[in-house]
């Protein structure tokens, strides 16, 4: 790519892919998988079991875990369809009551070149 007479070159070796699994999400796993096999880049799939709805419920305990399988099960097959498109690939399973400060307390502990992250709107 050049800018203006000087040569720009991109380079994305760590891309961060944080997912909630909704339909937004699913879009922008489109666009982290075109961009990781582009700049054969590795990606982080992220996501947080947020644990707010989980304390809500009569069963807290209970609910937790199901929140916490349902999270590695679905990283996991995710994981899986990314490795057969040949995208290098690593998961990180958090939990939290702010899952956008745990997706940036990742980001600051480790070096991501760019964050991928699906938006339904609301904030």
């Amino acid at each position: 790519m050049t800018i203006v007479g000087n040569q720009v070159v991109v380079s994305l070796d760590t891309i961060l892919f944080a997912t909630d699994f909704s339909s937004s999400a699913a879009t922008a796993r489109l666009y982290a998988e075109a961009l990781a096999a582009r700049y054969e880049s590795q990606v982080r799939l992220m996501h947080v079991v947020d644990l707010n709805p989980a304390f809500k419920g009569p069963d807290a305990g209970l609910s937790i875990d199901i929140f916490r399988r349902f999270g590695e099960q679905s990283l996991a097959s995710l994981e899986s369809e990314l490795s057969s498109a040949k995208v290098q690939v690593e998961t990180v399973l958090c939990e939290g009551t702010d899952p956008a400060e745990v997706i940036l307390e990742e980001l600051g502990e480790r070096r991501t070149d760019l964050l991928v992250i699906g938006t339904r709107g609301h904030k």
